[in-house]
């Protein structure tokens, strides 16, 4: 019988984020008979790697020093030959920087590269150059949505032919629709009777919290019924929130649930999800929202407008409008319909559009694309 390929995703922690969920997503959910799946964080642990763990799935922790850490190559070069893996996967040029040498010294044979959001490669030239350099050594790059696919091809530069979309996939049966609502909203801190908005995400400022808490505290001045919002995550700007939700005095109206591994647990208990982001790829925590027929309201950024149509499965406001945003929340607080029918649909577009079971073959025909293609080491 073969030996099962190796795979090792790199990523940059094990904390709770979008693209460190894919890479566990897909650690998680590949086929067992033919892959055996393993991971590294190039910083921290942190919540994501107790459940994988559980499953058996190893997860590797290298400690990288601030700065450039060039030791940190070689002590990647010896976990790859030491697990003798075949395909490195790396989430992000930052640990594409570490992981492709140190693939191409184990005799690794074959990098895959993943992009889950442009901002990052906008905002910094050292990463582009990064990408530009070491995208000619990887067998192929992986984009979550056609905006970042675009932007890495058309206006980086990089080979049309080596570029490749796959769209993020769900677990429709763990992110569910379920009646029992209130069951749900007591684990958010919130009373049956409270219409909840939530957001999942981290808290730092790509995410703009602050609009979102802006948008909210009208809406605690003018609503007409209780309302909640969730926030669950956490991140640098914890107390710089905290204090804004303090100053708008809104402080008994907010929930600050931190890190959670138990979020389709609480998903349902939110009315509706609201992303505020001012850049973003194809976000997991929004279609996971969708999944379990929450109404969204979105930031009109990214890949965001190919998965919703504004008034058809969930709304769309421009990025950094705290009017628009407040008004679209206000919306929903105000219409049960509208909440019924916009959560239906964005239920009917997760399961049309977003399967989890059609990207995992898409990332198994990569997986298998690349070694045959591979020119670094040989398979046992």
């Amino acid at each position: 019988m073969a030996r099962r390929v190796r795979i090792m995703q790199v990523g940059y922690s094990f904390e709770i984020g979008g693209s460190e969920k894919l890479a566990a997503t897909i650690s998680a959910h590949l086929d067992q008979r033919r892959f055996a799946p393993s991971l590294c964080a190039l910083t921290m642990d942190g919540p994501l790697s107790s459940d994988l763990r559980s499953r058996g799935i190893a997860c590797h922790v290298m400690g990288r020093r601030r700065g450039l850490d060039a030791a940190l190559v070689m002590r990647l070069c010896r976990l790859f030959r030491r697990e003798r893996v075949d395909i490195v996967q790396t989430h992000h040029a930052g640990q594409l920087l570490y992981a492709l040498p140190a693939a191409r010294l184990a005799r690794v044979r074959a990098v895959v590269h993943t992009e889950h959001e442009q901002f990052s490669l906008q905002s910094n030239p050292r990463l582009r150059l990064t990408l530009r350099v070491l995208a000619r050594l990887v067998s192929r790059i992986v984009c979550v949505g056609d905006d970042v696919a675009a932007y890495l091809a058309d206006t980086m530069g990089l080979s049309h032919e080596k570029v490749q979309v796959i769209r993020n996939g769900i677990d429709t049966t763990a992110f569910a629709v379920t009646s029992d609502a209130a069951r749900h909203k007591d684990r958010l801190g919130c009373a049956a009777s409270d219409f909840v908005f939530g957001n999942v995400s981290r808290l730092n400022p790509v995410k703009d919290h602050a609009s979102l808490i802006r948008a909210f505290s009208r809406l605690t001045r003018n609503a007409a019924g209780p309302a909640k919002l969730a926030l669950i995550g956490d991140g640098e700007l914890r107390q710089e929130l905290k204090a804004l939700v303090s100053s708008l005095g809104i402080a008994e109206f907010v929930r600050f649930l931190g890190a959670r591994t138990d979020v389709p647990s609480l998903l349902p208990g939110f009315d509706a999800f609201v992303l505020s982001s001012y850049n973003e790829g194809l976000p997991l925590a929004l279609l996971e929202a969708m999944s379990c027929a929450r109404p969204v309201v979105a930031t009109s950024v990214g890949s965001i407008p190919s998965v919703i149509t504004h008034r058809v499965n969930g709304l769309l406001v421009p990025p950094k409008d705290t009017n628009a945003l407040a008004a679209a929340m206000s919306e929903l607080l105000a219409d049960a319909a509208l909440c019924k029918r916009l959560g239906r649909e964005a239920r009917n577009t997760v399961e049309r559009t977003f399967s989890l079971d059609a990207m995992m073959r898409r990332y198994e025909a990569v997986y298998d694309a690349a070694l045959a293609n591979g020119r670094h080491g040989s398979a046992e």
